[in-house]
């Protein structure tokens, strides 16, 4: 990959940058082709994703995570969007950590740049397939649950 940003402009949830650029390093080793890419990756508060959230997809509230992909530039460029603190409920309803609540978002994310889509049921079922295959692969190989706290 060219060049990879990873910035944290929420203050409700710490996170460790480090762990976060080995994770993507590591979905991105596993899912990408394109070794020539810039991606950045913000987190962000529920207040600016509800605000993107309603800018760009006309959708009130805040999401989870939400994928800006510009592959006809030179090289590709993308911006996967995460809300921590959405992310942190999803975590606790499915009783896992909030780190592997984010790892599955820029697992989320890849997929989409991949040209992966989930609007109906089965693209859905597919994407899910290859996020959990992909989880599973990525915790083996490092501490998911260290990402971040809260």
């Amino acid at each position: 990959m060219n060049n990879l940003s990873v910035q944290n402009r929420q203050r409700a949830f710490k996170i460790s940058s480090e762990l976060i650029e080995q994770a993507v390093e590591s979905v991105m080793n596993e899912l990408f082709q394109n070794k020539k890419h810039e991606l950045s990756i913000v987190f962000i508060g529920e207040n600016r994703m509800a605000e993107i959230n309603q800018q760009y997809l006309d959708h009130k509230g805040p999401t989870d995570v939400l994928t800006f992909n510009y592959p006809d530039e030179s090289p590709p460029k993308s911006e996967i969007l995460i809300c921590p603190s959405v992310a942190y409920q999803h975590a606790k309803s499915h009783n896992v950590s909030l780190g592997c609540e984010l790892t599955r978002y820029i697992i989320h994310g890849i997929l989409h740049i991949q040209g992966y889509s989930d609007l109906t049921s089965r693209e859905r079922s597919v994407m899910k397939q290859k996020e959990n295959r992909t989880l599973n692969k990525i915790s083996k190989l490092m501490p998911l649950d260290n990402i971040s706290h809260g």
